[in-house]
C-alpha cells in the first residue's frame, strides 16, 4: 500500500511539473534555470534551457552554449558550445557572438579562425558588449585577425576598462609600461594593474605584486608586495640577472629565491608515444622515462604515460588539469609524433588512422586542448615542451600530404611553448637514447639555478650544434613576471 501510494505521489509530482513547465513563458524558464544554475543545480538549469530553447528564446539558446563550454548540466564540450552560440549569434546575440569568438580565436574544440574571431568580436563590441570591446582591443594590439593598430587597441580597451573589465585594465597597463603606441607611463600603468588587482583578477595581483617589489611606477614596497602575492619573488633585479657576488658565495637573496622554489607545487605531465603501426620511433619512450626521472629530482610531482592511444592520452590530459589546479608550475611534455592541420598542432596517439586529413581532428589530440585545460586550472605557471616535430606518419596513405612539422601557436599569458624545431620542419628522433632536443632539455635541468628561459636558449645552442643547423628549436613565452628555476639546489 505505501509503494503505490509513494508512486502516485511521484506521478503527481511529475504531472505537478510537467504543467508548471507548459504554464510559463519560455523567457520564465529561461530565467528560471539561470536561477538554478546560480543555486548549483546545473542539470536542472540545463533541463530549462533546453525547454526554453525548444521555444526560440535566444537567451536560453545562449545558456546552452555555455553549459556545453563549461560543462554544467552536461559534458564539456567545445563543439557542441559553438554549434548553440552560433545559433545565439545567428539570431543577433551579442554575448554568443563574442562568446563564438574566442572559441574561433583560441580554437577549442575546433581550428583557430583570428578573421572570424576578429569579426565577431567587432560586432558585439560595436554593439557595446564591454567583454567584446576588450577581445577586439586585444585583436588590434597583437595582430589578431587585423593589422597591429595601437590607437584602435586603446580606444577599445578603454572602453571596457571604464566597464570594470579587469582584462582591459591589464592590457592597458601593458601598453603604457611598455610604451606601445604610447609614450611609457609606468605610473599609469601602475594605475590600471591597480584597479584591476582589485576586482580581484589573479593576474593583475600578481602584476601589481612585481611592481610594487621592484618599484614599477609605485614607490618600492616589498611588505606591499607580499600582501598582494606572498609567493612573489621581491628581488629589485631584472629577472634574468643574477646577483653579483664577489666571494662566490649565495647572497641572502639568492638564498631566499631558492628556498622559495623549493617550497613550490610542480606537478608535471611526461608522455612518450614510440609503438606507432605505421611508423614507430625509436626514442620517445626513453625520453619520456629520462625526463620524468629528471623532473622529479627537481621537485616535480609527475604522472609518465607511455605508448598512449587517444582516449588514455586525453583521460590523462584531463587527470593533469585537476592535478594542476591552483598549483605554482604545471609542465607538459610530449615525445612523439605530431602534426598540424589547417593552423591547427596536433599529438598523433599509438591508435591513430586517420585515413584522410579531415580525420586527424577525430584521430588525435589538439594541443589546444591542453592549453585550455590548464587555464581553467589556473596554474601560475605553464610550460610545454613538444618533442613531437617528427615526420608525417600518414603520408603515405593520404592523396595529398599535409605540412611538416607542427605550426606557430600562441602562448597564453603565464605560459611557454618549447618545439624541438623551428615551425614546418622537422625534428630527429636521435641515434643515441634520446632525441637532440630531449638530450639537450635533460642536461640543462641538471645544472642549478638557472632561470627557465635561459634553459631553452641554452637548449637551442646545444641542439644547433649538435644537428649542425639542420634542427632550430623555438619557444615562444608570455612570462613576464616574476622568476623561475628548474634546479634550484
Amino acid at each position: 500500500m505505501k509503494k503505490i501510494r509513494l508512486t502516485a505521489l511521484v506521478f503527481g509530482l511529475l504531472l505537478i511539473t510537467s504543467v508548471f513547465c507548459s504554464a510559463q513563458t519560455a523567457e520564465q524558464k529561461n530565467l528560471y534555470g539561470f536561477q538554478c544554475l546560480q543555486e548549483g543545480q546545473a542539470d536542472e538549469a540545463f533541463n530549462w534551457f533546453s525547454a526554453a530553447a525548444e521555444e526560440g528564446n535566444t537567451d536560453a539558446i545562449f545558456n546552452i552554449g555555455y553549459c556545453y563550454e563549461n560543462g554544467f548540466g552536461v559534458q564539456k564540450d567545445y563543439i557542441e558550445a559553438a554549434k548553440w552560440y552560433k545559433k545565439a549569434a545567428d539570431l543577433g546575440h551579442i554575448m554568443a557572438k563574442n562568446n563564438l569568438g574566442r572559441i574561433y580565436l583560441n580554437g577549442w574544440g575546433t581550428a583557430k579562425d583570428y578573421s572570424e574571431a576578429f569579426r565577431l568580436f567587432k560586432e558585439a563590441a560595436d554593439a557595446g558588449y564591454q567583454l567584446g570591446q576588450c577581445n577586439l582591443g586585444n585583436c588590434y594590439l597583437y595582430g589578431h585577425g587585423t593589422p597591429v593598430n595601437y590607437t584602435l587597441a586603446l580606444k577599445y580597451l578603454q572602453l571596457a576598462s571604464g566597464q570594470n573589465v579587469p582584462e582591459a585594465m591589464l592590457l592597458l597597463g601593458i601598453i603604457y609600461e611598455t610604451g606601445q603606441g604610447v609614450a611609457v607611463d609606468k605610473k599609469k600603468a601602475f594605475e590600471y594593474y591597480l584597479s584591476a588587482a582589485k576586482s580581484g583578477y589573479q593576474p593583475a595581483k600578481r602584476t601589481v605584486a612585481v611592481c610594487y617589489a621592484r618599484g614599477i611606477g609605485v614607490t618600492k614596497n616589498l611588505a606591499e608586495a607580499l600582501k598582494w602575492d606572498p609567493t612573489i619573488d621581491t628581488s629589485a633585479r631584472p629577472v634574468y640577472a643574477p646577483a653579483k657576488n664577489k666571494n662566490n658565495t649565495q647572497s641572502a637573496e639568492q638564498q631566499r629565491i631558492k628556498e622559495a622554489q623549493l617550497k613550490q607545487k610542480r606537478v608535471a605531465l611526461v608522455v612518450g608515444n614510440s609503438s606507432y603501426k605505421y611508423a614507430p620511433l625509436a626514442n620517445p619512450v626513453n625520453d619520456a622515462t629520462d625526463m620524468a626521472e629528471r623532473l622529479r629530482n627537481v621537485g616535480f610531482k609527475v604522472t609518465l604515460i607511455t605508448d598512449a592511444g587517444k582516449r588514455r592520452l586525453e583521460e590523462a590530459i584531463s587527470d593533469f588539469a585537476e592535478d594542476a589546479n591552483d598549483v605554482d608550475v604545471a609542465m607538459f611534455f610530449y615525445a612523439g609524433h605530431g602534426i598540424q592541420v589547417k593552423g591547427t598542432n596536433y599529438l598523433i596517439p599509438v591508435d591513430a588512422e586517420p585515413r584522410k586529413e579531415a580525420d586527424v581532428p577525430f584521430e588525435c589530440t589538439d594541443v589546444n586542448r591542453i592549453l585550455a585545460n590548464l587555464e581553467e586550472a589556473r596554474s601560475k605557471l605553464n610550460i610545454i615542451a613538444l618533442d613531437a616535430c617528427r615526420n608525417n606518419p600518414f603520408g603515405r596513405m593520404w592523396n595529398r600530404s599535409a605540412k611538416q612539422g607542427l605550426t606557430m601557436m600562441d602562448a597564453p599569458l603565464g605560459s611557454l611553448i618549447s618545439f624541438a624545431t623551428s615551425p614546418g620542419s622537422t625534428a630527429a628522433d636521435g641515434e643515441g637514447r634520446n632525441s637532440p632536443y630531449t638530450a639537450a632539455l635533460l642536461t640543462e635541468l641538471n645544472i642549478p639555478n638557472q632561470q627557465l628561459e635561459t634553459v631553452f636558449k641554452n637548449v637551442a645552442n646545444k641542439v644547433i650544434n649538435s644537428t649542425s643547423q639542420q634542427q632550430i628549436p623555438w619557444y615562444l613565452s608570455s612570462v613576464y613576471q616574476g622568476q623561475f628555476i628548474f634546479n634550484p639546489k
